[in-house]
């Protein structure tokens, strides 16, 4: 899973999910599908990860298991977030964070929160963003929380604080930036393990450094980040990337292709942010 080969994880994950629900182990069916939908997310395949997340919001319902149903709750809204449904996707999230609380299972908290602080970035919402972003964060420190859980939370709050260092000036600006600067050296450390986090905190590094004018490191990191999504098969981090390498440098090949992506995919969101920056559209 984590090691990247996720054709093999794919096959694994389907032929756990099946041997638990007929042997009506429904936990452990829940916990085996659930990852079967995020690695379908990561993917690109949006719509069989949401029939997966819905088959799992109805078990839990049937249940009674508030774990499967936050389960599902949580990849469906993080799967909506990501075709840039966020109306659909934040009261979901909110609702399996609500769940996940009650459990209790901070880990899982801390997850949709991760979510929910995306979708408020996407929206504009930036305030808001870095508010249940930072919680989240205190929560990963406060517990000493390790794994793929806190990527997301982790990715989205150094996004939040690069696009709050762009909108300011002077010292204000440069600590913004620190705040960057140290959060995504802690995300790098953690791709590492976890590779399924490596587009974003590659792209996320090269951003930095752009902001801080060096940019011939700036497109190494976005070459990398580049890169490990091919390698991967992760279309929405590459296109994400081939989106900010688009705006920033003013490259319309990136932002075609990017444009291209994310419509094969379903990321709406993205792809009229795309379309729009490209010279034929303004």
């Amino acid at each position: 899973l984590h090691s990247g080969t996720w054709d093999d994880a794919l096959a694994h994950f389907g032929r756990s999910a099946t041997i638990y629900r007929e042997a009506g182990e429904l936990r452990q069916w829940g916990a085996a599908t659930s990852v079967e939908a995020w690695l379908l997310r990561l993917r690109g395949a949006f719509a069989r990860a949401a029939a997966i997340d819905e088959e799992l919001i109805r078990v839990g319902e049937e249940t009674a298991d508030p774990v499967l149903r936050g389960w599902g709750l949580t990849e469906l809204g993080n799967t909506l977030c990501q075709a840039g449904r966020l109306s659909e996707a934040l009261p979901l999230l909110v609702e399996a964070q609500d769940l996940f609380r009650a459990v209790p299972d901070d880990r899982w908290v801390v997850y949709a929160g991760g979510g929910i602080g995306m979708c408020y970035l996407r929206q504009g919402r930036l305030d808001e963003a870095l508010d249940v972003l930072e919680r989240m964060q205190q929560t990963i420190v406060a517990r000493g929380f390790h794994g793929f859980l806190g990527a997301v939370p982790r990715g989205a709050l150094v996004e939040a604080y690069l696009t709050t260092a762009e909108a300011a000036r002077g010292e204000v600006r440069r600590g913004w930036l620190t705040k960057a600067d140290r959060l995504v050296r802690v995300f790098l450390r953690q791709s590492r393990i976890d590779i399924e986090a490596a587009p974003a905190a590659c792209r996320l590094t090269g951003t930095l450094l752009w902001l801080r004018g060096r940019r011939g490191p700036a497109q190494r990191w976005w070459n990398r980040s580049l890169a490990i999504a091919e390698r991967l098969g992760a279309p929405y981090d590459l296109g994400l990337t081939l989106l900010e390498v688009g705006y920033r440098t003013g490259d319309p090949a990136p932002l075609g292709r990017a444009a291209q992506i994310f419509a094969q995919i379903g990321a709406q969101l993205e792809r009229e942010r795309a379309t729009r920056l490209l010279p034929s559209a303004s």
